[in-house]
């Protein structure tokens, strides 16, 4: 029996993960789900600043979804209605990741449905690789040794100073409160530092680690480097994304067919900052 494999990506956001799994997820032997840990609010809460609604990356509403339909169903069925699928920490304080996992009753209750879930997906689909890019390291350290299934991660890097750009692009769109951009690159460190640490309680087997870069300026070789490392069946890139093939929970979908892979750099433009400049660099260089 082909190993049932959960292909978990963890980086910060608007770091490319979006884009690799997509990629990713062309093979017809496997499937994305997005961000898995965010089920229950895409599902119950139903709209994002009461403008969009949150649907299913393929265009569904959860009802009428090939996939997560049925899914959704049994989980509530079988937990009450209840379709919380992230895991909690004991503490967000970095010194204390080295004790996590922590088997507290909530989180094995978590781990459980995860099992479950991850188990309905093989099947309703018939795939041997999951890619779940719930990003976060705490998700990771939950699930990590703890299913029944073979977890493997990648960890994704990009600039930070692309990242904190991005963050600040996104937040404008969102029609937040105009957030300091030293503030951001800040929370974009102390974010990496935490994922940092958590990498290196993976097994090297289980682990890789690439860069935005050359997910998007040399997508084949990156491409090859995973099915190396993870022992999978070799992908072939295609060299355009559709978002609307995946049933991604969250990410940042696309409804244009077939938008073109293409490395975008354009927070250069922007970043004209010597000191934001430097300090970017330095902490790129440090973490």
């Amino acid at each position: 029996m082909m190993k049932k494999t959960i292909l978990y990506i963890m980086s910060d956001v608007r770091s490319g993960s979006t884009l690799l799994e997509n990629i990713l997820a062309t093979t017809p032997y496997s499937i994305s789900v997005g961000e898995l840990k965010l089920l229950e609010t895409y599902v119950n809460y139903g709209k994002v600043n009461q403008t969009e609604d949150l649907k299913c990356n393929c265009g569904n509403n959860w009802k009428n979804c090939e996939l997560w339909s049925d899914i959704i169903t049994k989980v509530k069925d079988k937990y009450n209605g209840d379709l919380s699928l992230q895991m909690k920490p004991k503490t967000n304080k970095i010194y204390k990741l080295k004790n996590y996992p922590n088997k507290n009753q909530l989180n094995n209750k978590i781990r459980e449905k995860l099992n479950f879930v991850y188990s309905l997906i093989f099947i309703n689909k018939n795939v041997n690789t999951i890619i779940d890019s719930s990003k976060d390291e705490i998700q990771l350290l939950g699930i990590y040794n703890q299913l029944d299934f073979d977890v493997k991660i990648i960890y994704i890097k990009r600039d930070i100073r692309a990242v904190t750009y991005s963050k600040l692009k996104w937040l404008k769109k969102l029609k937040e409160i105009e957030e300091n951009k030293y503030k951001i690159l800040f929370l974009c460190a102390l974010k990496r530092i935490k994922q940092n640490l958590v990498f290196t309680k993976i097994a090297e087997k289980d682990k890789l680690i690439l860069s935005y870069e050359e997910i998007a300026k040399d997508t084949q070789k990156t491409l090859d480097k995973i099915s190396e490392k993870f022992d999978l069946e070799k992908i072939e890139v295609t060299g355009y994304m559709n978002s609307q093939l995946t049933h991604a929970i969250a990410g940042t979908p696309d409804r244009t067919p077939n938008r073109k892979i293409v490395y975008d750099d354009t927070w250069r433009q922007k970043s004209r900052s010597f000191i934001f400049n430097t300090i970017g660099s330095l902490l790129n260089k440090l973490l």
